[in-house]
């Protein structure tokens, strides 16, 4: 009953999938089939009667007799057209489907990704279950749409035939029934195991997937060649491969056992049901046109069960491999929006950071332990500290892209997990040290930061000029209008890292946000051109709350309050001057900074 049951929901859900996008071709399909099921009965039926007409006019020449058998003829010859012009339009119905069918899941599954929030993709098993998503299902649910029609019209057809031969050679009708039953047995348990053996082999593949990209990807390539690494790598690829073409020899053996087994078990069946019909036409009990037509209907019959075979065993394969599906389709954010979120409001007073404790997935590590700290609403806050103290942590939560393991985050009193985290990322300008190069235009790179303006809008190239990022659009061929990257497309051209920093700058900048968070935004910037930037910057800020994360004390000094992180903690904070009088870990880093230019 539960197996029942869960074909049953797996159909439910693969029409949810199909809802709305290939109604008018699945109509047709269904208006072919009946046409498709019955005229191998009418041919059969035509066959005998062409047969015995020419049997019962041997020798004659009467021209009534001869226009007759012409119309049988033309009948048959009829008939056979329909069929074909019928198997064309189920061709190009089923491609339809499987087209728009392809794109919808394509579409459910990039959706998907972007709901989900950031601690899924730093997931091993949400990885594998993506893979399978991507790279194994989505063209299955089309797959298993034209299975599941196959399986229809061939089980239709089988049974119309079966009824007729029932009521004229019942023992025909027990020879299929007896190979029909082990060969679905056997087809089952094989796509059973085949869908065991490829569940196991998706961390390969993704493993396989990973030094594919790292041998022939453009950001690979000058380590790969520096470091004369391609050959070892190509041998783990190799070694990946080895282990990969082992399995799908397996499943090949699988699959031929699997067809030998179907073939042998109809070769017997077939063999004894001809025996039958020869024998019977010896005794007189079955004409020659009879003979004809019994024939023809075994061969069709048999095609049509082998074909409600195949059709079972491919419906249970895919249905599994849908199984993978659905699984990465019910994958929910961890970080849920609460069902009656808070409206973000402008900053007013400030951000408070209570106690705050946190751990990224997969970690026992604690990355930041009881984190305390109020940023006034206007002021201008830098975090400082070692790789990996707990700064861009602290503004990972802050952007809630992440959720706190312990402690809360108040904005302007109001804990950050009241608000939608979509509604309030809207209210907030990041940039990132692994800011994202986009292969688009100069201009739809910084639009991007704020995709509600027009492409057009003069805050585009405002946002520029306030970024530095002015001159360098200013020196390409065409300006805002040009392509930057030309890895992947024709036309582009590319920039260095401090210009493409200075794009990443200008994107944050074109969103009016009440706070603004930038990682480290300068890192690829020579000293002067951060110092302009800053000091620029610091100047358009004007009243928005900024906190940012740099090593250079230069940039640091310019906040009207710092933070020093150690371990996940705060050990520090106070103004330039205060922390350097304190003579603590502070002035200890700037010191050795300042000692290197002296």
């Amino acid at each position: 009953m539960n197996r029942w049951r869960r074909v049953i929901e797996q159909y439910r859900r693969v029409g949810g999938l199909m809802r709305g996008q290939t109604g008018k071709s699945v109509l047709g399909l269904l208006a072919i089939m009946p046409v498709q099921a019955i005229a191998p009965l009418l041919s059969a039926g035509l066959m005998k009667l062409i047969f015995d007409s020419l049997a019962h006019g041997a020798g004659l020449h009467d021209i009534t007799w001869f226009r007759h058998e012409v119309l049988l003829l033309a009948a048959f010859c009829g008939l056979n057209l329909i069929v074909a012009v019928l198997n064309v339009a189920n061709g190009w119905l089923t491609e339809l489907q499987s087209i728009r069918v392809t794109d919808r899941v394509e579409a459910l599954i990039q959706a998907k990704a972007v709901a989900l929030d950031l601690a899924s993709f730093e997931d091993p098993q949400f990885h594998d279950a993506l893979h399978r998503a991507q790279f194994e299902a989505r063209y299955r649910v089309s797959e298993y749409v034209g299975l599941l029609a196959r399986l229809i019209c061939s089980f239709v057809s089988a049974a119309i035939l079966l009824a007729f031969l029932l009521r004229f050679q019942p023992g025909l009708v027990l020879i299929l029934a007896a190979a029909l039953g082990p060969g679905i047995a056997v087809s089952l348990r094989i796509a059973s195991s085949l869908n065991d053996i490829s569940l196991r082999d998706t961390p390969l593949r993704r493993q396989g997937s990973y030094l594919h990209l790292v041998l022939c990807a453009a950001e690979c390539a000058k380590e790969v060649r520096l470091f004369g690494l391609g050959r070892t790598f190509q041998a783990r690829a190799d070694a990946l491969r080895a282990r990969l073409a082992a399995s799908r020899l397996r499943m090949a053996r699988l699959r031929s056992t699997r067809d030998l087994f179907t073939q042998a078990t109809w070769g017997v069946a077939m063999l004894g049901a001809s025996s039958w019909v020869a024998w019977e036409t010896v005794q007189g009990a079955i004409s020659l046109g009879g003979l004809v037509m019994y024939v023809q209907l075994l061969l069709k019959g048999s095609e049509y069960l082998k074909a409600v075979q195949a059709s079972l065993a491919g419906l249970r394969e895919n249905s599994l491999v849908l199984d993978r599906l659905f699984e990465f389709l019910a994958f929910e954010p961890r970080m849920a929006a609460p069902s009656q979120p808070v409206p973000v409001t402008p900053l007013e007073t400030g951000l408070a950071f209570e106690g705050i404790s946190f751990r990224y997935p997969q970690s026992d590590r604690l990355a930041l332990d009881n984190v305390s700290l109020w940023v006034p609403a206007g002021a201008k806050v830098a975090l400082v500290g070692e790789n990996g103290s707990g700064k861009s942590t602290l503004v990972k939560l802050l952007c809630r892209l992440y959720d706190t393991g312990g402690g809360r985050i108040t904005w302007d009193a109001t804990d950050v997990r009241d608000f939608d985290p979509a509604e309030m990322r809207r209210h907030v300008s990041v940039v990132f040290q692994d800011f994202v190069r986009y292969h688009m235009t100069a201009r739809e790179n910084i639009w991007l930061g704020n995709v509600d303006l027009d492409l057009q809008d003069p805050c585009i190239e405002q946002a520029a000029q306030a970024a530095g990022a002015e001159t360098v659009v200013q020196s390409l061929d065409r300006q805002y209008e040009t392509p930057l990257g030309k890895m992947l497309f024709d036309g582009g051209e590319d920039l260095s890292q401090g210009e493409w920093q200075r794009i990443a700058l200008a994107r944050a900048m074109v969103r009016a946000t009440p706070l603004v968070v930038l990682d480290e935004p300068t890192s690829a910037l020579d000293a002067v051109a951060e110092a302009d930037f800053f000091t620029r910057f610091m100047h358009l800020a004007g009243r928005r709350t900024v906190i940012f994360v740099s090593h250079r004390f230069s940039t640091v000094r310019m906040a009207d309050h710092i933070v020093v992180m150690d371990a996940g903690r705060v050990i520090e904070q106070g103004n330039h001057a205060d922390l350097m009088a304190r003579q603590g870990r502070y002035a200890h880093m700037f010191e050795l900074q300042a000692t290197r230019y002296r």
